[in-house]
């Protein structure tokens, strides 16, 4: 195991999804020094500094204590990563650590947060450790069984900027960066890492996985879970037209036209109604776009001629995992009775892993949709996870 430790996730993870309280009593006070600049109150913080001409992904810019989760030290953190085009952009997050005296390396589990919206109040490090949840859950067992958390706001949400929702490629980078900067700011050690995520966070895990040997080797990424990954998005886009989730339409449009220039400019044929939607889409969190925008089709906004474009329609197929060899290995999960993200696209996600030579595993779960997949499925998600903290071989791929 080298400088590895065992990491006992799983009983921690059961309890704390299982209903115990994760804890908000008083942060006790850090008695660790961290390496970073003082961060600003209130939403100053999100706001960040002239890019300095030496700045790095992963980079922190600065840091700030919260509470949430008892017998920790909790920060917000704002850090560097880059957009598709290798710009610079500011990202927030927020990192928790386990109060007691670390006795070597710790490992680091990187939260990759499912679809929050597009309005800069929508990131999750302004509201996800408010009231229980996935995120919560996770960070907390993460703290019990001595390891470091970390979870990306992604580009766009919390700072200025709009955010490139379903672009892997900038999701991806955004969570190897949090997972450096989560280093800097801890001055631990790191044992072994990986990403973890559900739905919108399950594409960002797997561009994790796919970019991690060439954007970030220092991270040395140890392994990666999707919980029902977009993985076919032009299927997807059709399968959400008229459904109760087609404002994921809506916000896909915006965030490739966010990523890619020649793709927004296919806005500018649209007709008022379209361009209405897609304007005020952008300032919404993704509960009330859904709501709003339930049982909608594309011709309600004329923008079935954006959804067919050969530009969007290439730019979407950039964004869907599967088509980058991996050497970091791989658990894909996913609920059959998902009626949200089909679980037909992670049945072919599959198939191309193993076409190409990645170590990737499966689980597909019975009778489980969306929303409850990777509670049910926790048990072997943990495990995957500890294995791979641990640096236990993984599994024999799962090819059919």
């Amino acid at each position: 195991m080298s400088a590895r430790r065992a990491f006992a996730l799983a009983a921690a993870m059961v309890a704390a999804v299982s209903g115990c309280s994760a804890g908000t009593g008083p942060k006790p006070s850090p008695t660790t020094s961290v390496s970073a600049v003082p961060g600003p109150h209130d939403d100053a913080f999100f706001v960040p500094p002239a890019t300095p001409a030496d700045a790095k992904p992963g980079e922190l810019i600065w840091a700030r204590p919260i509470s949430g989760l008892q017998n920790s030290y909790g920060y917000d953190i704002l850090y560097w990563s880059t957009t598709v085009d290798d710009t610079l952009v500011a990202t927030s997050g927020l990192v928790f650590w386990p109060a007691q005296e670390a006795n070597g390396p710790r490992p680091i589990v990187a939260w990759a947060h499912g679809t929050a919206g597009l309005g800069d109040q929508c990131a999750p490090s302004k509201w996800d450790f408010d009231q229980p949840g996935m995120a919560r859950s996770v960070a907390a067992s993460v703290i019990r069984s001595g390891g470091v958390f970390v979870a990306s706001d992604y580009e766009g949400l919390g700072p200025p900027g709009e955010h490139p929702y379903i672009v892997g490629h900038s999701a991806g980078r955004n969570v190897l960066d949090s997972i450096r900067a989560a280093t800097e700011l801890t001055g631990l050690e790191v044992s072994a890492s990986v990403a973890f995520g559900e739905s919108q966070g399950g594409g960002a895990a797997l561009f994790a996985a796919e970019l991690a040997p060439t954007y970030a080797p220092d991270v040395g990424l140890d392994g990666a879970v999707a919980v029902a990954p977009p993985a076919d998005l032009t299927g997807l886009m059709t399968h959400l037209d008229g459904s109760p989730y087609f404002g994921y339409t809506l916000m896909a449009i915006n965030g490739i036209a966010t990523a890619y220039p020649e793709a927004a400019a296919l806005q500018a044929d649209l007709g008022a109604e379209g361009k209405a939607a897609l304007a005020k889409v952008k300032g919404l969190c993704s509960d009330i776009v859904l709501t709003e925008y339930a049982g909608k089709r594309g011709t309600d906004f004329g923008v079935g001629a954006i959804l067919n474009s050969a530009v969007f329609r290439e730019r979407l197929a950039e964004n869907e995992p599967g088509k980058q060899k991996t050497s970091v290995p791989v658990l894909l999960v996913h609920g059959e009775a998902d009626d949200t993200v089909p679980v037909s696209g992670t049945r072919e996600l599959l198939a191309d892993y193993c076409a190409i030579g990645v170590s990737v595993t499966a689980k597909f779960v019975p009778g489980k949709g969306h929303a409850n997949t990777t509670s049910n499925a926790l048990p072997q998600i943990v495990d995957y996870i500890n294995a791979r903290l641990a640096g236990t071989p993984p599994p024999p791929p799962a090819c059919p």
